[in-house]
């Protein structure tokens, strides 16, 4: 069995229930103009907060990137090293970034979306206002989880013996940790 193959059949899966969930939630009334307004406060300062976040970030991936392009998982200054070699592990890296950057972008817009749902259903009560929170949770969780776990895996199947990939195993087990 090819296993990048099952692992990104395993992601899209995820995606799949991801959305769906991401649906229900995003189905659920908001009729309240106050809670909607405050919302609207809460969205705008997370995406200040993130294109801030993501302009410091850029320039920290950029620095890193250089130094896995010239030391992983061989110096290249030495003979032993493969240039094609550490310029994927770079690139990697930074596609990982890119990536990581994207789940962030996601999960504020649906954990957003999620607050103004789950103060709505709370004037229903606790299990509405439950249900909208866990639900927003699950569908921005899982889908990060399984797009993680895809990426370690293809790294796996391309440099087996790639210090990037233990980085990204170590990631997805985080990630994996806040599903």
């Amino acid at each position: 069995m090819n296993w990048s193959i099952a692992s990104i059949l395993v992601s899209l899966s995820a995606f799949g229930v991801a959305y769906y969930l991401y649906t229900w939630v995003k189905a659920q009334p908001s009729s309240n103009k106050e809670i909607a307004r405050i919302g609207d406060y809460i969205r705008r300062g997370a995406n200040a907060f993130l294109a801030r976040e993501y302009k410091l970030l850029a320039v920290f991936v950029l620095v890193v990137a250089a130094l896995i392009f010239l030391t992983l998982p061989n110096p290249i200054w030495q003979e032993e090293a493969s240039v094609k070699t550490n310029l994927f592990t770079a690139l990697s890296y930074v596609a990982g970034s890119i990536f990581s950057a994207l789940a962030g972008k996601i999960g504020i817009f649906v954990a957003t979306l999620a607050n103004v749902k789950s103060a709505e259903a709370a004037t229903k009560g606790i299990r509405p206002a439950f249900m909208a929170g866990i639900q927003r949770r699950c569908s921005y969780g899982h889908g990060c989880c399984w797009i993680e776990s895809a990426w370690g895996y293809c790294c796996d199947a391309a440099d087996p013996g790639s210090y990037l990939n233990a980085g990204f195993q170590l990631w997805s087990v985080f990630i994996g940790s806040l599903c």
